[in-house]
């Protein structure tokens, strides 16, 4: 590589680690290429050129560590997809990790889920964010909790996410979406998974 291009490659790698430290988030290509002054397609080279050399390490198509943060990093599994509308399956399979940098989440153990639908949009959760939670199956009312409605049998039947309130005068837990346009959801029975701690926004380019 020509001694121009090393230098470009390297100052591509100074920004992806300075965003990193700074934002928490991996910044996206258009960001990196405008902080560089090249186009998406040059700086997409680099970027290939910098994972094969060991600098970075990428993982799916807008996340990425470099050396000096990946020591940082926890993978946390992707563990399918919940309902921010009305209640759907539960998927518990891990689809994937995220790298999450430790600092922003604190102690616990986590995991990540897909959200699907807007019922949580006021809060700033929206389809096709990543929502990270923290496993535990207590919540204080008013939490956004990830919980698994049981049906008549006490079977787990679908999984929600929703702000958490419990009803004492009917014996019933409401389950509060964040959107002016949807209805509380009513369960004589859940058990909860997590507390929603982050929501990591979509970041993917059209």
């Amino acid at each position: 590589m020509y001694p121009k291009n090393e230098e470009k490659k390297m100052e591509i790698y100074r920004f992806i680690n300075d965003f990193l430290r700074e934002y928490r988030v991996c910044p996206k290509i258009e960001e990196i290429a405008e902080g560089v002054n090249l186009s998406k397609s040059t700086t997409h080279k680099f970027i290939v050129r910098l994972e094969e050399e060991g600098y970075i390490e990428r993982f799916g198509k807008n996340q990425m560590t470099t050396r000096e943060t990946m020591w940082g990093i926890d993978n946390i599994p992707i563990v399918g997809s919940v309902a921010c509308g009305k209640p759907k399956f539960a998927e518990e399979d891990i689809q994937g990790y995220l790298p999450v940098n430790k600092d922003m989440l604190g102690y616990g153990e986590f995991f990540g889920l897909i959200a699907d639908g807007e019922s949580m949009k006021k809060v700033g959760i929206s389809s096709g964010d990543i929502v990270i939670v923290r496993k535990q199956n207590t919540a204080d009312e008013g939490q956004i909790v990830v919980a698994l409605v049981l049906d008549e049998y006490g079977y787990d039947n679908t999984a929600t996410l929703k702000r958490y309130y419990i009803e004492r005068d009917i014996n019933k837990i409401r389950l509060h979406p964040e959107n002016d346009e949807m209805s509380d959801f009513y369960a004589d029975n859940i058990r909860i998974l997590g507390v929603a701690v982050k929501v990591l926004k979509n970041l993917e380019t059209e």
